[in-house]
């Protein structure tokens, strides 16, 4: 029977292993998940939330409820529940690596999943964060890799790949573009466009999370961070219902000590009642909350560096902008995409006052990694990656 492993370093990467894994096992090939805590019947511990607010930029317990936080996440949790029984959890899967058909794992992880090839084990990475891909790894040093196309966005000289070097990352792999698997979900729930073409009237909002230095830094008190997030939605929020638009936050699935919903929820209500508003004029979405519907009816959708813009521009929506005037840890990271980099307030309150902005005029760049994302969302990436692997592990 065919084995295939899964590893990852980060609790997060399992968002595009999640959806391969599924596949697989319903090809009737069996999926082994590397952990790193003990498992027995099936469960585990130290993942909660709690977990996850003690360090929020670097959660990386793998054990089988963060296994299903993930799957929940990528809406997928019903799917994985059903089938979590056949998944073999290993603590020395790497160390094992021979006795498995093929490992699997993300982008993130190269300079490992190199060094597994090495034992002569079929080998794959699929794209995590902002390079969509799927690639066999190869040992290191092995010549005869496939060539990079170089007239797309990923692997031609510009401001975006330079600076995430996906030329170097694929280094040693036979690279194939391919969306980020988890998308799929997103392409066969993704609504019909409006009939009048119309956008809708939500402004999504992506919230930071806390601890990342744009709201609130690591550490800070309660009292502060409450304040700042306060502020932080009346600026945002209160501008937009003025311009006949109704604001959704969405809390981050990794969200700090005192930013999560509980904690937003009597602040929206604080600031409703302050400003005369209805009871729920600012609607917040929790941490493992479904996101894409109110994405897909919003007229505007902000984040503040948040790999998310990737996702939605993989999905078609163009109205995606990133702001850079709340702390610029992230954000900074996206100043080449000219046509959406909101640098001021000045800016934000500019796009909120002129619909026909909303969607934003995208420069060379922009438009290009637009392009290059939204080309590979077909619904077909996580038959593509499973193509790939099945057709080496038989080769």
């Amino acid at each position: 029977m065919t084995d295939v492993l899964f590893v990852h370093s980060q609790t997060l990467y399992a968002k595009v292993t999640i959806p391969v894994a599924l596949a697989l096992i319903d090809k009737g090939i069996d999926v082994s998940f590397e952990v790193n805590r003990p498992v027995l019947f099936g469960r585990s511990f130290g993942f909660s939330d709690d977990a996850i607010k003690q360090g929020p930029t670097g959660v990386g317990i793998l054990n089988p409820e963060a296994y299903d936080f993930v799957a929940d996440l990528i809406g997928l949790g019903a799917e994985w529940r059903k089938v979590r029984h056949k998944v073999r959890y290993t603590l020395i899967g790497e160390r094992r690596a021979r006795a498995y058909d093929a490992i699997v794992g993300t982008t993130k992880n190269i300079a490992a999943l190199h060094r597994l090839a090495a034992k002569n084990v079929p080998t794959f990475a699929l794209g995590y964060q902002h390079l969509p891909v799927v690639a066999h790894v190869r040992p290191a040093g092995t010549p005869g890799e496939r060539q990079l196309d170089r007239r797309s966005v990923f692997f031609s000289d510009n401001a975006f790949a330079d600076q995430h070097d996906f030329k170097g990352i694929v280094a040693g792999c036979d690279t194939m573009l391919n969306a980020f698997t988890f998308l799929d979900a997103v392409h066969a729930r993704r609504p019909a466009p409006p009939a009048n073409g119309s956008a809708g009237n939500k402004l999504l909002i992506f919230h930071p999370g806390g601890y990342r230095s744009v709201i609130s830094e690591p550490g800070d008190d309660r009292a502060h961070c409450l304040a700042r997030q306060k502020s932080f939605m009346e600026r945002l929020c209160l501008p937009a219902i003025a311009e006949g638009l109704a604001p959704i936050i969405k809390v981050h699935p990794l969200r700090a000590r005192h930013h999560d919903i509980e904690d937003l929820a009597p602040l929206a209500r604080d600031i409703e009642r302050e400003n005369g508003l209805a009871d729920g004029a600012i609607e917040l979405i929790g941490p493992r909350g479904w996101f894409w519907d109110a994405a897909f009816a919003s007229a505007l959708i902000l984040g503040f560096g948040s790999s998310s813009t990737y996702e939605l521009w993989s999905a078609g929506l163009r109205n995606v902008y990133v702001g850079n005037f709340e702390g610029t840890a992230r954000s900074s990271k996206f100043d080449f995409f000219q046509s959406i980099f909101l640098d001021t307030y000045e800016d934000y309150l500019r796009i909120l006052r002129r619909p026909d902005s909303q969607t934003p005029d995208f420069d060379a760049l922009s438009e290009a990694a637009f392009t290059g994302y939204n080309d590979l969302f077909n619904g077909q990436a996580v038959a593509s990656a499973v193509d790939a692997i099945e057709t080496l592990i038989s080769s």
